[in-house]
């Protein structure tokens, strides 16, 4: 019973890291030049989600959220590194308790992670499970580490440069 929480931990950084390699296989079979044509479905996605006025609320209005950046079945969409408290997870669409037990999840409502002026990612993952490390070290990220979110073959490179606690009933700096 002691060792339940080390050997779940285990059990589930396979997991994780199955997922990446398995996303990774996938981009193998995929042609370079149609990334572009993935990454323009994305790029309208945010351009009409920015133009909703208050996406957070407005997102079902946008249809094509669970297709964009999709390349298998499983929704996994990229995957997310963190140097300083080392770990590296698959990234999926929306925030359900099942893709929280996966991995990090992507907030309907908030940019697609694929960069660029106006717009605004979330990723949401748990902390403190007993079963899965996943960002339950995110207290131990320091402004000027670096992150790194990974879509199809582009590398995002985020550096932190303020950390804040976001209160439920005060969404204001999830907008984009």
């Amino acid at each position: 019973i002691l060792l339940y929480p080390a050997l779940s931990n285990f059990w589930n950084s396979k997991t994780q890291s199955h997922a990446i390699v398995n996303y990774e296989s996938v981009l193998e079979n995929i042609e370079p030049q149609d990334y572009s044509a993935i990454f323009e479905k994305a790029y309208t996605y945010n351009e009409k989600l920015y133009r909703t006025g208050n996406p957070l609320l407005n997102h079902n209005e946008i249809p094509g959220y669970y297709e964009a950046l999709s390349i298998s079945e499983d929704g996994m969409i990229g995957y997310l590194q963190i140097d300083r408290i080392g770990v590296e997870l698959p990234v999926y669409h929306g925030t359900s308790e099942d893709v929280l037990g996966l991995g990090v999840g992507h907030l309907e409502g908030s940019s697609l992670p694929v960069g660029g002026e106006g717009t605004h990612s979330i990723l949401s993952a748990h902390r403190g499970l007993p079963s899965s490390k996943l960002f339950t070290d995110l207290d131990r990220v320091e402004i000027g580490d670096v992150f790194r979110i990974i879509v199809l073959d582009q590398v995002l490179t985020y550096q932190v440069d303020f950390i804040k606690v976001i209160e439920p009933t005060d969404v204001s700096d999830l907008q984009i």
